[in-house]
């Protein structure tokens, strides 16, 4: 026969087994409800026929040296989709130059690269 401390010994275990379910449960619900919740806030942007845009920024695309004059070259710039104007394209190359110059400058021990 099974005494009174056993018995409650074992609807511990059988309460703390079914408060773990509970839980497990509980937890499973808000993980599930908060991804639903979150992947409407990651949406890509839509023309308004519905079709995916992307959108290109400018990109500097590579350089050309004058073999006469080495230290004067011309720099080959992408516009990208982006609807400028000529005010505006002309900050944004200056400052992807200036980006490029600046990382020559910096030492090579300086750099970081991930392999």
């Amino acid at each position: 026969m099974l005494y009174f401390k056993e018995v409650l010994l074992i609807l511990n275990i059988i309460m703390n087994r079914v408060l773990f379910k509970i839980l497990a449960g509980v937890m499973c619900f808000a993980v599930t409800v908060i991804t639903v919740v979150s992947v409407g806030y990651a949406e890509p942007q839509t023309d308004p026929r519905g079709v995916f845009t992307v959108s290109v920024p400018p990109v500097l695309r590579g350089m050309i040296v004058h073999p006469e004059d080495p230290l004067a070259f011309d720099f080959v710039l992408d516009e990208g989709d982006s609807a400028m104007n000529e005010v505006d394209m002309t900050a944004e190359s200056a400052k992807l130059i200036k980006y490029f110059l600046t990382s020559l400058t910096l030492p090579e021990d300086d750099l970081w690269v991930t392999h």
